[in-house]
């Protein structure tokens, strides 16, 4: 698992002493990648979530890889919700230049977009996956191994993983 010593702890504390602003999901029921739009949000769907994998993807609007491989992440995030629901969850999060925003991914030392950050219920972070083209349909095979035949997350997302 991923060394967490590089992450900016404040993004774990209670929400009240971090942001001010409620809750702002732009996702409509059903739909399969939730946007995070501030620090209360990761807060609320991700160190609070204590059943699912959570893929968490950093993106900009200015990113032309980003823009090429959205719907692609839609997709996976699709498929994957279709099949297995109770046991993984899609967020997005649009660094445009707003504070909250900004504020997250600085705290969780997002260097490059598109990058995703997976999160296990049990153990937190895991580690950053690049999130072009290529590495997408990899990590969809590796999830559907880690959900389907219940290895280890760790092994399966081996040499996927940023070293930092």
């Amino acid at each position: 698992y991923r060394d967490s010593s590089d992450v900016d702890d404040s993004v774990f504390e209670s929400p009240a002493t971090v942001v001010e602003s409620p809750v702002q999901l732009s996702a409509e029921e059903g739909e399969a990648v939730l946007s995070v739009k501030s620090i209360q949000d990761y807060h609320d769907h991700v160190v609070k979530e204590d059943e699912k994998i959570t893929i968490l993807r950093f993106s900009a609007p200015w990113c032309r890889v980003c823009k090429a491989t959205s719907l692609a992440y839609e997709g996976m995030a699709k498929k994957l919700k279709e099949s297995h629901s109770s046991r993984v969850k899609f967020l997005s999060v649009d660094i445009d230049g707003k504070e909250g925003t900004n504020q997250l991914k600085e705290s969780l030392n997002i260097k490059s977009v598109p990058m995703g950050l997976i999160y296990h219920p049990s153990v937190g972070a895991v580690g950053q996956v690049k999130l072009g083209r290529a590495n997408l349909g990899e990590l969809k095979k590796r999830l559907y191994r880690f959900l389907d035949d219940d290895e280890r997350l760790d092994d399966v997302l081996e040499g996927l993983l940023v070293q930092n």
